[in-house]
């Protein structure tokens, strides 16, 4: 419900994934790192967001790839297509 909320006062809920939003991708993506309680993805963001340029929007997208990476090479979550054009 607070991730409704707070898309819907930032980005604008009914828009929010009619085309790609890099700014929703943060917030779900912060989100989801928060309720995982994962300290060591969100340090890794410290440098990158808030994206205040393509080159953090980059940086931030590829740190998130690498995460998910990881997470598909442990077994923790299984993806068919995976490439990191697709963030």
């Amino acid at each position: 419900m607070l991730l409704i909320i707070l898309c819907y006062i930032t980005v604008g809920f009914r828009e929010m994934f009619n085309k790609p939003n890099q700014r929703a991708f943060e917030l779900v993506i912060l989100f989801l790192a928060k309720c995982l309680k994962n300290e060591q993805l969100l340090s890794s963001y410290k440098g990158c967001y808030p994206c205040l340029d393509k080159n953090q929007e980059a940086q931030f997208r590829k740190i998130t790839f690498q995460y998910l990476k990881s997470l598909e090479k442990v077994g923790e979550i299984t993806l068919k297509v995976f490439k990191c054009s697709s963030f």
